[in-house]
């Protein structure tokens, strides 16, 4: 790392630890991030590397504020759930570069956090449930996201034994049309009956449970 002169002619900066406050979207948020020095005039300067570090640290500050997942928590949830970026994205019928995006430092939206928790198996404040409960949208979302999480798991067990959608269809007893549509993650009108025997056909059974 190239140690930069103090531009007022004080010479060489030294590397510190900052912390820092700023107003963010309407939120103040307090943050760390690291630059340049002048022991003398305290000068601050910062190359491209400390400056994305220090727009992601605002971000996952506003993010801790709001109650969203922040950037590293998304990312750590995906490698624990086992997911590639790809495959978190395909879960959520999102483009690759959304989790790309949402892993340094993009900030996703309410709706879509609450996706991504459910998705990553994790708990969620019972505040920001009351929020989506009262926008109107929280069993819609919740219904979405156990669609998209069925569809994905039973895309993966037919890929795991081999199974083509024609063999797939052909071992429910069903029309190819019918199975394209437990596979669509956006299509919810599946019954539980079909969703069932799609799990007995790949040697698992389907729990359902109230919480």
């Amino acid at each position: 790392m190239k140690i930069p002169n103090c531009p007022a002619g004080h010479g060489e900066m030294t590397l510190r630890r900052l912390n820092k406050n700023t107003i963010f979207r309407d939120v103040e948020v307090a943050y760390q991030t690291e630059a340049f020095a002048c022991r003398e005039c305290g000068l601050e300067v910062a190359d491209v590397d400390q400056a994305g570090a220090t727009q992601r640290a605002i971000s996952d500050a506003y993010r801790k504020a709001k109650g969203l997942l922040t950037s590293e928590e998304i990312k750590s949830g995906r490698k624990r759930m086992g997911f590639t970026q790809k495959d978190l994205a395909d879960l959520l019928s999102v483009g690759i570069a959304s989790i790309k995006r949402w892993e340094t430092g993009i900030i996703q939206s309410p709706s879509m956090d609450h996706i991504l928790r459910l998705t990553l198996n994790k708990h969620i404040g019972g505040s920001f449930d009351d929020f989506l409960d009262k926008e109107g949208i929280l069993q819609e979302i919740e219904a979405a996201s156990i669609k998209r999480v069925l569809s994905f798991q039973i895309e993966q067990e037919m890929k795991n034994k081999g199974l083509s959608k024609a063999a797939m269809a052909k071992k429910m007893n069903t029309s190819r049309t019918s199975l394209d549509r437990l596979l669509n993650p956006e299509n919810d009108s599946v019954t539980l009956k079909t969703m069932t025997k799609a799990a007995s056909v790949l040697g698992k059974r389907l729990r359902v449970e109230f919480s």
